[in-house]
């Protein structure tokens, strides 16, 4: 099953290469790119003001200083009218944790610089080129379904099903992908996406997942979507997938057949995921006025179940799924009208 874990490297290769031969092919014009070139920059400075020891260093992290930097610069080639290429880069920049602050030894902070590939994404629509009714994307590619959160929500891919897991960074609050993602839209209001897609880091890395979006606008004043994932239905390693670990073993007790003696099974990454979403614009119910801003007095949430399996206590105890109701984050969140400024509350 190792052979799945070159197919993310295999399908961007294969979708770049039929982009150039697309473009190759095309007679009697020399072939020309549009380029279109973005970046940005940011700092964060901040103090840890209660921490306590770090279990890594070992040291106190009470009134530490952090400071920040990340930089990014990606260019959309415009391959042709309905087919596009985008590539993105960015850098980290950030001190670690105090040394030594021992006189006459100085504090001495390291200083990392972190490269990576933030997108390469390859896309070709079909249909009206002003409004297409199916876009195709493969690559590494930045995905969002909820346009309203800022900071929680987006559960379907920021969390794991067993053990459950939140993944939550501010001001940035949606996820990388690596796969296929097929956007279609029927209906003037109505849209769904289909995503293939594979794991890059945490648990069961290399295992392929699959996803389910639709989303509905009605009078242009709510919004409501649904989906579903299907974690590792594709396993490049079932050890991975579904370890066999003293953490992860449990008892099945046979009820009915009481002479059976109760069997060993593990807790396993794969599962399934529900989200439910919906988003109010009050302003379009009050009175017309100036002082409000395009997203001023939105009203929305997102809720998911997290794994619609349960499992029974694990054999050390502490871990158990056996209730639904304690797999299922909420938030809620309005956009409070401070035009032009912009303030978001969510719980």
């Amino acid at each position: 099953m190792t052979r799945f874990r070159f197919l993310p490297a295999t399908v961007i290769a294969l979708c770049v290469l039929y982009a150039g031969i697309c473009r190759g092919e095309e007679s009697g014009t020399a072939v020309q790119f549009k380029l279109k070139p973005a970046g940005f920059a940011s700092m964060e400075v901040g103090q840890i003001a209660k921490s306590g020891v770090n279990k890594k260093t070992g040291r106190n992290m009470d009134n530490t200083w952090m400071r920040q930097i990340i930089s990014g610069l990606s260019v959309n080639v415009s391959l042709s009218e309905r087919s596009s290429l985008i590539i993105g880069l960015e850098m980290q920049m950030y001190n670690d944790f105090p040394i030594d602050i021992s006189f006459p030894n100085p504090a001495y902070r390291y200083l990392y610089f972190y490269p990576y590939l933030s997108q390469a994404e390859y896309s070709h629509s079909f249909g009206d080129i002003s409004n297409p009714f199916l876009t195709v994307s493969a690559g590494y590619f930045q995905f969002k379904y909820n346009s309203d959160v800022r900071n929680l929500g987006e559960y379907l891919f920021r969390t794991g099903t067993y053990p459950q897991y939140i993944l939550n960074a501010v001001d940035f609050p949606l996820a990388r992908l690596m796969g296929l993602h097929a956007s279609i839209t029927p209906l003037r209001n109505l849209k769904a996406d289909a995503l293939f897609y594979t794991n890059l880091q945490w648990y069961a890395v290399g295992d392929w997942n699959l996803a389910g979006i639709a989303s509905y606008k009605a009078a242009d004043i709510v919004e409501v979507g649904l989906g579903l994932t299907l974690n590792s239905i594709i396993s490049t390693d079932s050890t991975l997938t579904t370890p066999h670990h003293p953490s992860t073993v449990f008892h099945v007790t046979h009820y009915i057949d009481p002479a059976r003696k109760n069997d060993s099974a593990f807790y396993s990454f794969k599962g399934a995921k529900l989200m439910g979403r919906v988003s109010i614009d009050l302003k379009k119910i009050l009175p017309e006025s100036e002082m409000l801003g395009k997203e001023d007095l939105r009203l929305y949430g997102e809720a998911a179940i997290l794994g619609l399996k349960d499992y029974p206590r694990n054999l050390r105890g502490g871990i158990y799924y056996d209730s639904i109701l304690e797999r299922i984050p909420i938030m809620v969140g309005l956009n409070w009208p401070t035009h032009p400024f912009a303030v978001y509350f969510a719980a």
